[in-house]
């Protein structure tokens, strides 16, 4: 039986296409380790935009966007932690040399995970740099002054993430897609529904029914192309955005970090 909570969302879900708030999504809901809920609301887009009319399914995917940071790179960053690769007490500087700015020798990887660096939240690397040019973003970001002494307070930013995911190919040995393609997502058969699509390469969601994002003003409809402008710069694979998802997929990478706690917990 469905308790109130998920009756309540799907419900407020209903409500806000009722107000043309979104044109559609994926509610799903899982209870003790177990999905206990999956409904697919709406349409895939609005009109004129391709998919308008078009049913919303359980398998449609969609721009994950900032779950990137939970769902991608702290998932790598854990099992390459666990694998002995990288020390989380560790000087970011060790794998990073780039980070040269005032204080930065004090950047420990764990600052970066609780968003305690002290970089500043965002910056329009975008506008900067050659389409393409991951180590220029690096580069750029390493030169970024600190907002706040390292430790000194948890303040939410990008440029932390954009860190951690160069940190991750550093200590792991690839670029941040494939580290979680072999070390998450394949090891639990959600490689087909979560994953990285580097532009102009084949991803593994190739194929997927995949729901537009938004009408850019510079890059015209995004379907299955990251709407982030910084990952989309670094060629669609970034610590802080980048990942595409079926909405069932992201609940059983969650249910798997659960089992992964509670088993190292009991």
């Amino acid at each position: 039986m469905i308790d109130a909570g998920p009756v309540a969302v799907a419900i407020a879900i209903e409500a806000a296409l009722a107000a043309d708030a979104f044109p559609g999504g994926v509610l799903v809901v899982a209870d003790q380790g177990t999905i206990v809920l999956r409904r697919a609301f709406g349409q895939r887009a609005r009109p004129p935009y391709p998919g308008a009319g078009a049913a919303v399914t359980l398998d449609t995917v969609y721009d994950a966007a900032s779950v990137t940071k939970a769902a991608a790179t702290m998932t790598v960053l854990l099992r390459l932690a666990a694998a002995g690769k990288l020390d989380l007490d560790a000087p970011a500087q060790r794998w990073l040399p780039e980070l040269t700015q005032p204080g930065a020798d004090a950047i420990r990887v764990w600052h970066m995970c609780a968003h305690a660096a002290g970089f500043i939240w965002w910056l329009p690397f975008f506008e900067r740099i050659a389409q393409g040019d991951r180590d220029a973003v690096l580069r750029q970001l390493g030169q970024a002054a600190l907002e706040r002494p390292p430790g000194s307070g948890s303040v939410y930013s990008d440029l932390s993430f954009i860190s951690l995911g160069f940190l991750c190919e550093r200590a792991g040995g690839a670029r941040l897609d494939a580290l979680h393609r072999t070390l998450v997502t394949a090891p639990l058969g959600l490689e087909a529904s979560l994953g990285f699509r580097p532009l102009g390469e084949t991803a593994t969601t190739d194929g997927a029914v995949i729901a537009p994002t938004e009408h850019c003003p510079r890059r015209g409809l995004l379907v299955g192309e990251v709407h982030d402008d910084n990952a989309h710069r670094m060629g669609g694979v970034a610590g802080h955005a980048g990942l595409f998802a079926r909405a069932e997929a992201l609940v059983e990478l969650g249910l798997a970090l659960a089992a992964a706690h509670e088993g190292a917990a009991s």
